[in-house]
Order: structure tokens, then sequence, then C-alpha cells
């Protein structure tokens, strides 16, 4: 089978696949069989595909899927989703984000004792998605 592992997150799911004929009615039919057997069925029209530069049969696997095409780079659960390598400015996001959060906690006079735990309990958990998902560029992000 060509079809490999399918990710899932709450109401949401990535699958990949060889970009070929074969996988993408294989992968169409499990869907199918998804339908016929839970009820469940993809929205289209919210679906995208996204295959690789070289791919020369774009149109035909458009055409068997029967949903459009997408092109990256994307966010998807707050990550962003590229084609390449991350670079430091793809990571401001999440500099950002963790700003906000730090400002809002000191704007609520939180003891010490409260940031630190804040810190290891939300942030870290910010933290840990990226770098489990990303290579993390050498360059300082605090300039």
């Amino acid at each position: 089978m060509n079809i490999y592992p399918i990710h899932y997150f709450a109401d949401d799911m990535l699958i990949f696949c060889r970009a070929n004929k074969a996988s993408f009615k294989e992968l169409n039919h499990l869907l199918e069989m998804l339908h016929m057997n839970s009820g469940l069925d993809i929205n289209r029209s919210k679906s995208k595909l996204f295959v690789s530069k070289g791919c020369k049969q774009r149109e035909e696997l458009v055409d068997i899927i029967g949903v459009s095409f997408g092109l990256l780079p994307i966010k998807y659960l707050g990550l962003p989703l590229s084609h390449n390598y991350l670079k430091v400015k793809d990571f401001i996001p999440l500099v950002d984000k963790i700003k906000m959060k730090v400002d809002g906690w000191m704007a609520k006079l939180v003891s010490f004792a409260g940031r630190v735990e804040l810190i290891k309990s939300v942030l870290n958990n910010y933290l840990s998605l990226w770098v489990q998902s990303f290579r993390i560029p050498i360059q300082s992000l605090l300039n």
C-alpha cells in the first residue's frame, strides 16, 4: 500500500502518500470506506492537496481526489508548514506569542512563584511543540 501514516488532531487529518494515480485511487477508496462505515466524510471544499514542485501529474491527482490544489507555506495547528527548513523569521510568531503571554502575566501582578509555574507549564508546551517539530536555527531570535 502506498498510503503513509495518517496524523489526526481533533477534526483535522493529514494524510501522506505518494503522488501517483494508484496511491490516490487507494486513498479515495479509503475515504469512501470511512464514509460508509462511520458516516464521516471529508469536506472537499475545505481540503487541500499539496504536492512537490517536481510532480508532473498534479491535475490528474486533483481530479481523482476531488479537492483543490494548495500552496505552501501554510499554518496548521499554529505551526508553519513549508517545503523548506524554517528560517529565523519563521520563529518570530513563537517569540511574539511568548512575549505576549509574559507581558500579560506581568500586568496581572502574578507573584514570582506564579510566573515560574506559568512558564514551566504553559510556555514549556509552546516551546516543546516547536522543538519537536522543527530544527531550530542557531541564529538568535531575541535580537
